[in-house]
Parts: C-alpha cells; structure tokens; sequence
C-alpha cells in the first residue's frame, strides 16, 4: 500500500499523540521508531520503514522534536514544552540504562558541596548493554519485535556520550542491579545512597579524590550507616569492606557489630592500600592490615 497524504498525517498525529504520552524531556530514534510502528495501527500493508522516514521527517518539521546541541541529531530528541537543559536529564534520557554517580551522586545526595565540572555516569559495559536493549525491545514490542526489527526500523543502540550541554560528561562501566534509584518527577536515575558511598571507597578519583572522601564520611556517615553497611553486606568486595572498616572506625570514631565483623577480612601480606590508586605505604593499620597511603591530618 501506497501511504498517501491522508493516512501520512493521521499516523504522524498519532505518533505525535504517543511522544506526549511518554511524559519525558527526551526521546530517542528508537522511541520515535516505537511511536511511528504503534501509530500505523491498522494500516499494516504500509512499508514500515518508508512510512517511518516520512512521518518522522513530519514529526520533526512540526517541531515537535528538536535537535539536542552537541548529538548526532538522528540519536536523541528534546520533546517540545519540556525542559532539557539539565545534562543529567539529557544523559538519563539517551541512555535508558545509565544511571547518575561517583561525585554527581555525591552532589545530587547532599553529601558534597563541590560542584562537579564533570557529569559522572555508570552504564552497563557494551555487551550488557546490547542484552538490556534486546530485553527492553520485547517488553515495548511482544509479538511484534521480530517484524519491527526484520522491516530495518530503528532499534535501541548506545550513544556516544563526551559532552552535554558542554559539560564533559565520564562514563564507567557498571553492573547496576539495585545500584540506582528512580526520581521520576526529576527524569533521574541516581546511584543509592549506599552505592554511591561504595563507590568512594572503590574510585575515589572519580569522587573528589581520598581526602575529600574521608571528609565526605566524616562528616555524613553517621546518619547513613545502616544504608552504608547494608550495602557494603550486600555488593561490597572484602576489601571494600575492609577499607570502609577503617575508614568508619578510625577516622569517623563509629562502632557496629558488623564494621568489628569486616575485621575478620583483614588478611596480613600482599599489598592492601587504603587509596586503590596510590603506591603502597609502610604507614600500616594492624586491626586492619591495610596500608595507610594516605596523608591524614594531625590531631
């Protein structure tokens, strides 16, 4: 079926129809590909990826969907109305799997009062990312998703990200099952609180470096130190454990049934660093058999 001028705009009003629905400041290709397939309804004699391009070139001239500056124009989209001039929403947006982190969590939780030059974000490595993008098409599409893949419609695919808004943007690569919270009402998704102190102990240069950490505990784990140890429990190496151990006990002055557990972790040898990234020291903690190679202020 030829798709005439009739039929060209009914489906491009639905799909525009269907963008408003997503209630979200970006739209991907993919999602502008899901509006376009959903929309064509009951006209399915039509050639999906001819009536794509078409209507998606309507979509775009109503400007409904605008460029976003700095991105290849066919990979993501503002929706108009809405407001994308946050670089976290515009990250969260293009990329469904990443998540906010390291020290723009910090910023985002309060746990910090620097104002990261960087945007900081955690994504599943290239190959998790392709098995999260699968498993999310057959969610959106069911049945369809092998029709909508075999007419060449767009399917969901990573973006390279450098620079947002131009703001330099850092990615690292994450397992991140129940690593992150959703703010809906803020298009977020940001590392937990326990993550994200998880992540000072694990990359500390991503996070102000060492000496801002401990600050950073010193000042907020307090109040924190269930959610801290839960995670710790849950996702935290033992060494992780270990360097959070020392860190609650001897330098915030905290005690917990489970930080005296960690203890137990503590293994004499080999070349256990307070700071992952530093050389090793001979300034050395004895409970907890960890090189301190670190600075640490005077009493």
């Amino acid at each position: 079926m030829v798709i005439t001028l009739m039929n060209r705009s009914k489906i491009a009003d639905n799909a525009t129809r269907l963008l408003g629905e997503l209630a979200q400041p970006v739209v991907t290709r993919y999602q502008l590909g899901l509006c376009v397939f959903q929309a064509i309804g009951t006209l399915p004699d039509l050639n999906p990826l001819e009536t794509y391009t078409q209507c998606a070139q309507d979509i775009l001239q109503r400007g409904v969907l605008r460029p976003i500056a700095g991105l290849r124009p066919s990979n993501a989209f503002s929706l108009i109305g809405t407001n994308a001039q946050d670089p976290r929403v515009l990250a969260c947006g293009i990329d469904p799997f990443c998540y906010v982190s390291h020290l723009s969590a910090m910023e985002f939780h309060g746990l910090t009062n620097r104002m990261p030059e960087i945007l900081y974000l955690s994504t599943p490595a290239p190959k998790d990312w392709k098995v999260f993008a699968l498993e999310r098409m057959k969610h959106d599409l069911g049945d369809n998703v092998e029709a909508y893949r075999d007419a060449g419609l767009p399917a969901m695919q990573p973006t390279s990200l450098s620079k947002l808004l131009g703001k330099p943007v850092h990615r690292t690569a994450s397992v991140h099952y129940g690593a992150y919270r959703v703010y809906p009402d803020q298009h977020l998704r940001v590392s937990t609180l326990g993550r994200t102190f998880l992540d000072m102990l694990r990359a500390p240069e991503l996070c102000g470096g060492i000496h801002h950490v401990i600050e950073c505990f010193q000042d907020h784990a307090k109040p924190y130190l269930r959610l801290i140890a839960d995670e710790l429990d849950q996702h935290g190496s033992a060494i992780d454990k270990v360097r959070a151990g020392y860190i609650l006990e001897c330098l915030c002055g905290l005690s917990d049934a489970r930080i005296e557990n960690w203890k137990t972790l503590a293994k004499r040898g080999g070349s256990r660093k307070l700071d992952p990234a530093e050389d090793y020291s001979e300034n050395f903690s004895e409970p907890w058999c960890l090189s301190i190679n670190v600075a640490l202020p005077t009493e």
